[in-house]
């Protein structure tokens, strides 16, 4: 399980990253919002997926993986072009589940993305 701070607020666009690091085995990820399945993905060796909801504020959010996969969540703020990035916070470098405390794309664009490192 994995842990990120709260992030809301109209001028905002907040995604998660989710990547397969593995070089031989497709990662099979699900993504929860506040214990609701949003979406199921199969992510090949190496790739990445980036799902997004607009109009969800959600959280917590939790990516879970049937192998190893690394999540961040990435929060871009307008009229400032501020970018910020959070890594997941696995129990180790690489983990089979994230978890996100939130998830608002009501009043920003949300997106969440699985990559590879």
């Amino acid at each position: 399980d994995h842990g990120y701070p709260n992030v809301s607020g109209s001028s905002m666009r907040t995604w998660i990253l989710v990547g397969n690091p593995s070089t031989t085995q497709t990662a099979n990820v699900e993504i929860y919002m506040d214990g609701v399945l949003q979406g199921s993905y199969s992510i090949a060796p190496g790739a990445n997926v980036t799902p997004r909801w607009v109009g969800v504020q959600s959280g917590p959010v939790r990516v879970v993986s049937d192998i190893p996969v690394f999540a961040s969540e990435r929060v871009f703020t307008v009229p400032t072009n501020a970018f910020n990035e959070f890594m997941g916070i696995p129990a180790s470098q690489l983990t089979t589940e994230y978890w996100f405390t939130w998830y608002d794309s009501v009043y920003m664009n949300n997106t969440i993305l699985v990559s590879r490192p």
